[in-house]
């Protein structure tokens, strides 16, 4: 091998080390474009993970406030709901408290008409028969046409001690000798036949004679 081969191999060992230091120092001092290096790489994924929770902190939040304003919005309207219900049973109950009180008046304002026309009527009285039953009624008559209401008459007051009393209408007082006919609503009746002459303050049986 002559001298001239042998500078040859050494120049190609030595330029072949000299590249090989060369390429390992680069990489060794290779930066990243952004100026952080591997550890500021981790920090951002750490910093990004712990925005990522946030931003879910935030969202869990929000969903919790909306949850509370629309459980808030029920709640009122459940309240106004029964405010109303409660006021709609609040005018019924008025309604009907007033209904109570016009019938009472019309029933009190009938009464006073009966009382008024009864000032110059009758009143009489009627024994009943032990073997008569209860709930007598009084049929008062001037005609067919002209009567106190349809047979069996209108029912009489019970006294407590074996009486009844009727109040005869002033308007049959006004004609010619009104009749009257006892009866129980059944088979019994006083009198017989006919009538008795109503007479004011007049107590019958079934054996009063006119």
């Amino acid at each position: 091998m002559n001298k001239k081969r042998v500078l040859t191999l050494i120049l190609t060992v030595v330029i072949a080390a000299s590249l090989t230091a060369l390429m390992t120092g680069c990489a060794a001092s290779v930066t990243y474009l952004d100026g952080a290096g591997p550890e500021s790489g981790a920090a951002a994924e750490e910093s990004a993970e712990a925005d990522s929770t946030a931003a879910d902190s935030d969202e869990d939040e929000d969903a919790a406030d909306a949850e509370d304003e629309s459980s808030e919005a029920e709640d009122e309207e459940s309240e106004e709901e029964e405010s109303s219900e409660e006021e709609e049973s609040e005018e019924e109950s008025s309604e009907e408290e007033s209904s109570e009180a016009e019938k009472e008046e019309s029933s009190e304002a009938v009464e006073e008409s009966k009382a008024e026309d009864n000032a110059e009527g009758a009143v009489i009285k009627f024994k009943k028969p032990d073997s008569w039953g209860d709930g007598i009624k009084a049929y008062v008559y001037l005609s067919d046409a002209d009567k106190n209401a349809n047979w069996p008459g209108e029912a009489m007051t019970d006294n407590g001690d074996g009486t009844y009393s009727y109040n005869v209408d002033k308007h049959f007082m006004e004609g010619t000798d009104p009749k009257v006919v006892f009866n129980d609503g059944g088979k019994n009746q006083a009198p017989k036949s006919g009538g008795f002459i109503v007479k004011d303050g007049q107590e019958y049986d079934e054996n009063y004679s006119d």
